[in-house]
C-alpha cells in the first residue's frame, strides 16, 4: 500500500539523517476517542545546508489520558518501525519534546 511505502521512506531518511525530533498532539475524533498524532522532524544535511522536514508518522490511539500513556504510546510507535533510539527531553512550552538519535536498527 501507498501508506506503507511512505512510512517506510519516512524511516529510511530518519536513519539516514541520524538526529530527529519526536513531536505528538492530542485530540479526539468525532466518536469522543482521543487520538494522538507522532510527527517526526528530521534534521539532516545536503549540499552543506541543512535540511528540516517534518512528517506524520502515525496515528494512535493511547490506552489512557496520562502522561505515562502517551509516553508508552510513543515508544511502541517507534518500536513498531523499528527505531532504536536514545532520547534527551525537554519540557516546552507546549509539551513534551524528545530529541533522539537512531542506533542500529533493520536497514
Amino acid at each position: 500500500m501507498l501508506g506503507d511505502a511512505v512510512r517506510k521512506e519516512i524511516v529510511n531518511r530518519v536513519r539516514e539523517a541520524g538526529f530527529f525530533v519526536v513531536m505528538m498532539d492530542e485530540t479526539m475524533d468525532s466518536n469522543h476517542v482521543d487520538q494522538v498524532i507522532v510527527m517526526i522532524r528530521i534534521v539532516s544535511s545536503s549540499k552543506g545546508k541543512i535540511v528540516i522536514e517534518e512528517r506524520m508518522l502515525a496515528l494512535v490511539t493511547p490506552e489512557g489520558k496520562k502522561g505515562e500513556d502517551m509516553e508508552r504510546a510513543l515508544l511502541a510507535t517507534l518500536e513498531k518501525f523499528d527505531l532504536e533510539i536514545t532520547c534527551y527531553w525537554s519540557v516546552l512550552r507546549w509539551g513534551l519534546q524528545y530529541v533522539c538519535t537512531v542506533h542500529g536498527g533493520a536497514s
